[in-house]
């Protein structure tokens, strides 16, 4: 013959928890313990968004980054256009020269 307690695995101890007067319903359902499970599901839901703020400022940093690195590099072209730009005008003023030396032979 066994003896099932309160506390032994099996449908006694479920009928307990699921009755309306058990004592660990009671206490799941009081207003402290409500209050706390929602203050712990607050709290993860802070940390999980402390976290994705994390990951966010991670990705925009590195994006900052790269479009400084962008930006330097689009500068340094368009530097190198201008001097290509005087190079061109006076590379087409001496070809105006050459054509009206040779337009007077």
């Amino acid at each position: 013959v066994s003896v099932v307690t309160p506390m032994s695995p099996g449908p006694v101890v479920t009928r307990l928890f699921d009755s309306p007067m058990s004592p660990v319903r009671s206490l799941m359902q009081s207003p402290q313990m409500q209050y706390k499970i929602a203050l712990t599901k607050a709290q993860q839901q802070v940390q999980q968004l402390r976290v994705e703020l994390g990951t966010k400022n991670h990705i925009i940093e590195e994006n900052d980054i790269q479009m400084r690195e962008t930006q330097r590099k689009l500068d340094q072209k368009e530097s190198e256009l201008k001097a290509l730009s005087v190079r061109l005008e006076g590379l087409r003023a001496l070809q105006d020269e050459n054509d009206a030396l040779h337009a007077r032979e």
